[in-house]
């Protein structure tokens, strides 16, 4: 090391320059990549049930709603189901006709999501839903005005899947009950 007449060195000390090698820059870049996976797949995953628990919850809770109103207003209701969806209609004493419910969003009508399907039987048939512009606005269930229902079962699913719902009428209770279908195995 070279020293001057007196005696302090001549040659600079920089300090080393510390900075981030490529190596740990591209470790730190695949953890992210792998943690951003994780997550991706992690909301595929639970949100593939998130659909049906949600159609599910909102359908009972319609029902429930629209049965409780029927019975204050003294007034018959019913759910048209439709090809992808389903609606809640009224009857309408002076026209004796089936109305959709146009002036309240509660009841509007609901498109299900394309991952799912329908089946519905009335009394022990098989019923072949309409478009959703059909004329004919008169429901597969019916929401009586003195709490009963009609004998029917609705099986809402993932498309080739078991995953999904079914609801249908208990004749001592007059209540609905709900059965979830079990996740497929896999």
């Amino acid at each position: 090391m070279p020293t001057s007449a007196t005696g302090i060195s001549t040659r600079s000390e920089r300090p080393r320059e510390r900075g981030f090698t490529l190596v740990e820059i591209l470790v730190v870049v695949v953890i992210i990549g792998i943690l951003a996976v994780g997550a991706v797949l992690s909301v595929r995953a639970g949100g593939g049930d998130r659909d049906v628990t949600e159609e599910r919850d909102r359908f009972l809770a319609l029902v429930d709603f629209v049965r409780e109103r029927a019975e204050l207003e003294n007034r018959e209701y019913g759910v048209r189901f439709y090809q992808g969806g389903y609606e809640f209609v009224r009857f309408d004493d002076r026209e004796a006709l089936w109305l959709r419910i146009e002036d309240e969003r509660t009841l509007r009508g609901r498109q299900l999501p394309p991952s799912l399907e329908v089946e519905l039987a009335v009394e022990g048939r098989v019923v072949i839903l309409p478009k959703q512009d059909a004329k004919d606005l008169a429901p597969q269930v019916l929401l009586y005005s003195s709490g009963d229902l009609n004998d029917f079962d609705l099986t809402v699913k993932r498309r080739g899947a078991d995953l999904g719902f079914r609801v249908q009428p208990d004749t001592a209770s007059y209540d609905v009950t709900l059965t979830n279908l079990p996740a497929p195995r896999g």
